[in-house]
């Protein structure tokens, strides 16, 4: 009968015995890291864990937080509306003399009898300070002298009065949905919508953000707002088993002096 050497039984009975103990002392640190720490004692928790069991605070304490403070002043920052310049004279004046040399220029393209109406479209198309579709350019070429007259006319007056009005780059829109009722022509038909087209175009923002004086607004509101503390009771639960911690409890751990970095074998054994 064929039986085993005696050197591959202890062999084997060796592996089996270290394993046995791997999984031993694996187990035994699991129960230590997992143990309820007792009160008082430090615990490992970041901002967004999980916390596995309640912390309590061993001891009265009220400290400055860093972190409610630094929230606290960026919301008075941020409270502080955006300051503007007004340029509505020269804003409005300068888009209201520019107005008038681009009508001037469009009747003196819609004069021109040898220039052929391709040409004529290319022209008005180029207009830099326009941004004149097709459509648009047909229905100033087709338009009656005495209806030309009228928006040549109409134009500049309309542009002024809108203009007159503070007009931010947030609030074109508003300004441009405004333009019909500033109009007085017919807006029902060419004539009025292509003077209402025209104004639209010639629109242009006249009050300005003023960074300098915004952020040092925000920045004298920020600075007026008082350091914030925090009070903690003996006894007041910090963190309930199952709680994210925020970096505001992860603060609070640390003034208290219950938060721990890393686990090490003497502290887990106190």
């Amino acid at each position: 009968m064929s039986s085993k050497p005696l050197y591959q039984s202890n062999v084997w009975m060796d592996r089996t015995l270290i394993a046995v103990m791997v999984v031993s002392v694996g187990l035994l640190m699991i129960g230590l890291l997992s143990w309820q720490i007792p009160l008082g004692a430090q615990v490992q928790l970041d901002a967004g864990d999980v916390a596995p069991y309640v912390v309590v605070a061993p001891r009265q304490i009220t400290y400055e937080s860093q972190l409610l403070t630094e929230k606290a002043r960026q919301r008075a920052a941020e409270s502080v509306d955006d300051q503007y310049d007004m340029a509505e004279g020269r804003v409005r004046r300068q888009q209201v003399t520019l107005a008038r040399e681009i009508l001037e220029f469009i009747t003196l393209v819609r004069d021109d009898e040898f220039a052929a109406p391709e040409l004529q479209t290319d022209y008005l198309l180029a207009i830099t300070d326009l941004a004149l579709t097709p459509e648009q350019v047909r229905l100033i070429l087709e338009l009656s002298d005495t209806e030309w007259a009228a928006v040549v006319d109409e134009v500049p007056i309309a542009l002024d009065g809108i203009m007159r009005d503070e007009i931010r780059e947030n609030t074109m829109g508003t300004a441009r949905r405004r333009v019909p009722s500033m109009v007085d022509l017919d807006t029902e038909t060419e004539t009025g919508q292509v003077a209402i087209d025209l104004v639209r175009q010639l629109l242009r923002p006249n009050s300005f953000i003023n960074a300098e004086q915004t952020d040092a607004f925000r920045a004298e509101a920020s600075a007026s707002v008082p350091v914030q503390t925090v009070q903690i009771e003996a006894d007041e639960v910090i963190l309930r088993a199952g709680d994210i911690a925020d970096a505001e409890d992860v603060e609070a751990l640390i003034q208290i002096g219950l938060l721990q970095r890393g686990w090490d074998f003497w502290t887990v054994l106190r």
